[in-house]
């Protein structure tokens, strides 16, 4: 669709018409701008005088990218929730182990390094 709106200038204020829509420009006829169709500077737009197939295309747009993107968080969310649980659950084992005067086990990818007493030099 084609659509248009005449402008009118009156004094300093800008006044314009109603919006006009049709299936072609030769088709489309504007309507005379006067100061009692609007007020100055707001642009009135209707429901009828938007294309309907367009507010269905949008909002079915709309809908997907909002549905993906409340999947997307509460997908995170969960895996957080899931991440906490886990660390939570390991620390606990971790604070029975020390309860029961069980030493952790260092990490497999930590090499083991011997503690050395500092060395004292003498003045």
């Amino acid at each position: 669709k084609d659509c248009g709106m005449n402008l009118q200038l009156q004094g300093l204020d800008v006044v314009t018409g109603p919006m006009s829509c049709a299936d072609s420009w030769d088709e489309l006829v504007l309507q005379d701008a006067d100061a009692s169709g609007a007020a100055p500077g707001v642009l009135d737009f209707s429901a009828e005088g938007v294309g309907g197939e367009d507010v269905a295309e949008a909002e079915s747009l709309k809908t997907t990218c909002l549905g993906a993107m409340m999947g997307l968080g509460f997908g995170l969310g969960l895996v957080l929730l899931v991440a906490g649980g886990l660390c939570l659950v390991r620390a606990r084992r971790l604070r029975r182990r020390e309860a029961r005067g069980i030493e952790a086990k260092p990490p497999a990818s930590a090499p083991h390094v011997a503690e050395e007493a500092p060395a004292r030099m003498e003045v």
